[in-house]
């Protein structure tokens, strides 16, 4: 769906920027419920960049967008956690997608970045990825629903002062 979303966007609408906000899941221990996570780069095993004939594992984010969430966070004295992501078809995968995210340090798995930083990369636009930590699988907390909207209010207000 990113994908389609994001390719249609950027071309169809002439849409320069796209800032996704979700949910995500992780490994982390030292990780809550409801932290902010910035996407500075996605490693994949997803097949959408695959469709185009490009074996691609690792897409980044816009550095201006990376570069103004940094500073904002900062000047809103807010954590945020910036780092890898790890985006996947599978989101309840099995031990070795446990053991890839450890050995290559990401913070948490989603599943939209991919595309969407493929199809920015390709079209010369700006995306970045904000999620807030919604299952911590190690400790096996997850967000109720109630939950969810007080804990992903933070995430979008941060999101909206970007734009």
């Amino acid at each position: 769906s990113m994908g389609i979303y994001s390719y249609e966007l950027f071309n169809f609408y002439d849409v320069n920027t796209i800032i996704r906000i979700g949910t995500c899941g992780t490994y982390e221990e030292n990780l809550n419920l409801g932290d902010l996570i910035i996407s500075k780069k996605t490693l994949t095993n997803t097949n959408y960049c695959d469709m185009f004939k490009k074996n691609i594992t690792t897409l980044n984010a816009s550095k201006v967008l990376l570069d103004k969430a940094e500073k904002l966070s900062k000047q809103k004295n807010l954590k945020v956690n910036f780092g890898t992501t790890f985006c996947t078809d599978t989101f309840y995968g099995d031990k070795t997608e446990k053991d890839f995210m450890i050995k290559n340090n990401c913070l948490c798995m989603e599943m939209e970045s991919a595309a969407l930083y493929y199809n920015a990369k390709k079209f010369k636009k700006n995306a970045l990825t904000i999620c807030s930590v919604s299952d911590n699988i190690t400790k096996k907390e997850k967000l109720t629903s109630l939950e969810r909207v007080k804990a992903l209010k933070n995430m979008v207000l941060f999101a909206l002062d970007l734009v």
